[in-house]
């Protein structure tokens, strides 16, 4: 079996000649049968399209997608999903519930080969067609929870065409998410030095430093992700506007409510809520002038928890009780951010960036301007050593008398980073939030053999959009 493809269509191959071969291996990292059957029955030279750095790549996102989706399917059970650019992907039969609904759509030449591999159902749909032409959105069924999904496709549009797409989108449907996958502009130039687009006749032509970008692009976009290549729920678009799904007002209480009502009973519960939102209100207007560098630690985790203390003991929960909650809250969160980890930790070599990863970080996001102070120490490059001697955790939350809760905070990095990969060793001999004079970091990496090291920069994103819990 043969397949005519268009330029750009003919790049819908590397994906699936990927993840077909990283299924055959003895330990894959992912699975999709569905690719295996169709690359045996396609009669083409497949090896360029898989190569060392295209390959890892595809996996990566592979697993982040599909963990994306399913925790979007956990929320909403019969949300109605819309591939756009389907290609040959076989992402329903990886994440179907029994309980969705499904559209595929690409242009007819492409929807002509998955055709010939995929068929209909009452919950799967195939629609062939342009996605740069609203016709399509008339298709598809309004009513429930709406997500699309866009994976290896924007890059290979132009701006205006990208301005189109969310045109359409946001004229077509009053609420919808977007799960995207951004490229930044530096990868565009150096498309012709792409392991696997090199071996086509397709380019890249779009790429953003920012999802914020996005806003002069489409009119009703009040603000959009800020994600660099790899994927995560770009856009919201609820009451006339498109607005961040995971941009909300506080991302630790919005998801802190179903934990919170598996403890106690509905009233209380609600009760818990609704004081812990106002309190957290409170906080944010009496540090309103605080540097912006803060906000990534106040505003979206130190405050969440100081609020949802005080709201739990004004409840009647004994203090002890209440930093329990949060530090199972707290640890609930690390260990799905840990999992997470552990599968990007799969990629060949990016055991070894961890040391460099973890120094950079530290020094842009937990310097002085966020309220950190750090002594570091003169190591390998095998080897991280710090001592945080300064920290906002530990300051405000004694600040706001709640002491007890930065345990919370010290404990969730253990959990999300102390088995990251065999070869990690991660470890501190005291922390603040546990009465010591410092918290002192040691990373470790025990290197064996000579795996490549990969792009360094492009996994240091994919692992930074993980690393805070």
């Amino acid at each position: 079996m043969t397949a005519n493809l268009g330029v750009v269509q003919e790049t819908m191959l590397i994906p699936l000649v990927i993840k077909a071969n990283e299924t055959l291996r003895e330990k894959a990292r992912i699975r999709d049968e569905k690719a295996v059957e169709i690359m045996k029955q396609l009669q083409m030279d497949t090896e360029k399209y898989d190569k060392f750095m295209s390959h890892e790549g595809v996996v990566a996102r592979t697993i982040i997608f599909d963990q994306a989706l399913k925790q979007f399917l956990e929320k909403y059970p019969e949300a109605v999903c819309v591939n756009l650019g389907c290609g040959l992907d076989a992402r329903f039969y990886r994440v179907d519930n029994g309980r969705i609904l499904w559209y595929d759509i690409d242009l007819p030449d492409a929807m002509t080969v998955r055709k010939q591999f995929f068929t209909e159902s009452d919950r799967v749909h195939q629609i062939a067609g342009s996605i740069l032409k609203a016709d399509w959105t008339q298709t598809v069924e309004t009513g429930s929870p709406l997500i699309f999904i866009i994976e290896g496709v924007l890059m290979y549009f132009s701006q205006e065409q990208v301005k189109t797409l969310l045109s359409i989108l946001a004229g077509a449907f009053p609420e919808f998410v977007l799960l995207a996958e951004l490229m930044p502009p530096m990868a565009v130039k150096q498309a012709k030095h792409h392991d696997t687009l090199k071996s086509t006749n397709a380019t890249f032509r779009w790429g953003t430093k920012s999802g914020k970008e996005l806003e002069a692009l489409c009119p009703k976009a009040h603000e959009a992700c800020n994600r660099l290549l790899y994927p995560d729920v770009l856009c919201d678009r609820k009451k006339g506007g498109i607005n961040m799904a995971k941009k909300k007002e506080n991302v630790f209480l919005e998801e802190m409510a179903p934990f919170l009502s598996k403890r106690y009973e509905g009233e209380k519960a609600a009760s818990i809520m609704a004081m812990a939102w106002k309190r957290y209100r409170e906080i944010c207007e009496e540090n309103a002038q605080e540097p912006k560098a803060m906000y990534m630690h106040t505003r979206e985790r130190i405050y969440p928890g100081i609020a949802a203390f005080d709201a739990l003991t004004a409840n009647g929960e004994a203090r002890e009780q209440a930093a329990d909650f949060i530090e199972d809250y707290y640890a609930w969160r690390s260990r799905r951010m840990a999992d997470m980890l552990h599968k990007l930790m799969k990629i060949p070599g990016c055991c070894r960036l961890v040391p460099k990863f973890f120094k950079s970080m530290t020094r842009s996001n937990f310097g002085p301007k966020a309220g950190f102070q750090a002594v570091y120490y003169e190591t390998t490059n095998k080897e991280l050593r710090f001592d945080m001697i300064k920290c906002p955790y530990f300051d405000i939350c004694k600040a706001y008398g709640c002491e007890e809760i930065v345990r919370a905070y010290c404990h969730a990095d253990d959990i999300c980073y102390g088995s990251m990969h065999p070869r990690i060793e991660w470890g501190r001999t005291q922390t603040l939030g546990d009465g010591g004079t410092c918290c002192d970091f040691k990373i470790t990496v025990a290197l064996h053999g000579t795996s490549g090291s990969g792009d360094a920069g492009e996994i240091e994103k994919v692992i930074s959009k993980l690393c805070f819990v």
